[in-house]
């Protein structure tokens, strides 16, 4: 597995003296407020030319229901994958849909997954019309009618992508993690040039090993492993704009984007039917680098950062 130890927190403290920057230095990146601003983008060509690469991430959005019959066999579609590829391939798994395959089970239900922006991300995709569903790389291919395909097509659109050229190194540090608060950075560094003249960042939080009720297509599992579950956009849900200074219009090599992010951990709600909280000992962050078209959103690299 190829490492990153450029962007150690030494690395961090010594941008300062050792980084070529340019006049954009100083510009703020005009992301949507969500934390106190402590974002930057500058040019560090010296740390560009120490970076390892990284292969590039395929981010499976993954449309499924508690109560959906067929969605553990595109579940397990999704985890094969993640075998097979455990660098590359990250999975996100959204409760969005049909209510009837969506909704809490009112007797064996412990959990409620449903998030409004999960379901603005399926409606960002083109809609959720049967479950399982999914969207690989967030690309609409042209042998499909719509970002949004089977579980049929993750398999092959998945093979299709891993050995695409990525011209991103990404980290996440993770600063601190308790029952309360998640803090993190996500550094975007550009290896290569890239001639877009926007890029967006999607940043996410799921949660692994999730104990609760599934319905199979042969029986009911009251004890089943719910993985990657989708809990909340810390972006907006469909990105924010990694904004370029004034006067530059494409993505250089070199360039970095810098963010950092204070998430409250939310906790479950007392007399509230199903719980809604999360578990910070399973949760990962997802950081996605993105194009945005008429038709889709690309995703040019991805990682997933466990937070423990």
């Amino acid at each position: 597995m190829r490492r990153i130890h450029l962007f150690s927190f030494m690395a961090l403290s010594a941008l300062a003296t050792t980084a070529c920057y340019d006049d954009a230095a100083k510009d703020l990146i005009n992301f949507t407020p969500f934390v106190p601003v402590e974002d930057t983008t500058y040019i560090d060509l010296d740390t560009n030319s120490k970076a390892a690469p990284q292969d590039k991430g395929v981010l499976i959005t993954e449309f499924t229901g508690s109560s959906c019959t067929n969605c553990p066999s595109a579940a397990a579609i999704v985890k094969d994958l993640k075998t097979q590829y455990p660098t590359q391939v990250v999975g996100i798994g959204v409760h969005a849909g049909a209510a009837t395959f969506v909704n809490p089970n009112k007797e064996h239900s412990h959990y409620d997954f449903r998030t409004q922006d999960g379901n603005s991300i399926a409606s960002m995709l083109g809609g959720v019309l049967s479950l399982p569903a999914g969207a690989v790389d967030m690309v609409k291919y042209e042998d499909q009618s719509s970002v949004i395909m089977t579980k049929n097509f993750f398999q092959p659109k998945t093979q299709s992508r891993v050995s695409v050229t990525n011209p991103l190194v990404i980290d996440v540090p993770v600063m601190r993690i308790d029952a309360d608060t998640l803090i993190f950075l996500v550094r975007v560094l550009y290896k290569e040039d890239v001639a877009d003249d926007k890029n967006y960042l999607s940043v996410y939080i799921t949660e692994n090993g999730i104990i609760d009720f599934q319905e199979s297509l042969t029986e009911i599992i009251l004890d089943y492993e719910h993985e990657h579950v989708f809990r909340k956009a810390v972006t907006s849900y469909s990105g924010d704009l990694m904004e370029l200074p004034a006067g530059v219009t494409s993505y250089d090599a070199g360039r970095v984007f810098q963010r950092r992010f204070v998430v409250p951990i939310k906790h479950d709600t007392p007399g509230e039917q199903f719980k809604t909280g999360w578990n910070y000992q399973n949760l990962n962050v997802v950081a996605v680098v993105h194009r945005k078209t008429d038709v889709d959103f690309e995703v040019i690299h991805v990682v997933e950062k466990h937070t423990n």
